[in-house]
């Protein structure tokens, strides 16, 4: 299965804080015990693709020329143009993004969206060092999704120079 599956079956989780405890991580309404993760990867977003209407609206507006139909013409290039742009935009949007992507033993997957790929970067440097070390502790970490804040006492903050 590849990650485009995964996403495709999966829906993103959109919340604003995580909060790990030891080997618990939560947000909303869902725990998981990070000693269950088999797997933790990020993941880009797709683009969106291109909108081909927009070259069907320029070639009308081109056939459209000869008939002296300037207005219908204008009106063409100018709502293609803005199409485009807005395109353009949300790709660039999207680029900025990227997925937390947690599959646990069980075979369920969670999907994390993170708008700040250098923020998810980080997370994932904290998830991964408590996974691997295993911590059973009472530590207590705080993931501000929205904020991209780390806060917390747990020695892995002061482990990964954040």
């Amino acid at each position: 299965m590849t990650k485009e599956d995964i996403m495709k079956r999966e829906k993103e989780i959109n919340t604003p804080e995580l909060s790990i405890a030891g080997n618990v991580m939560a947000w909303k309404n869902t725990i998981i015990q990070l000693s269950n993760v088999s797997s933790l990867s990020t993941v880009a977003l797709d683009p969106v693709a291109f909108p081909l209407w927009t070259i069907v609206g320029s070639f009308i507006a081109i056939i459209l020329i000869p008939f002296k139909l300037a207005f219908l013409t204008f009106l063409f290039w100018v709502l293609a143009a803005i199409v485009i742009y807005a395109w353009y935009k949300q790709n660039q949007e999207i680029a900025k993004q990227r997925n937390l992507i947690i599959m646990m033993n069980s075979g369920k997957v969670f999907v994390i969206g993170f708008k700040d790929k250098e923020f998810l970067e980080k997370v994932y440097g904290v998830l991964s060092s408590i996974i691997a070390e295993g911590n059973e502790s009472s530590e207590h970490i705080r993931i501000n999704i929205n904020n991209s804040t780390i806060s917390g006492e747990a020695h892995v903050l002061n482990d990964l120079i954040l």
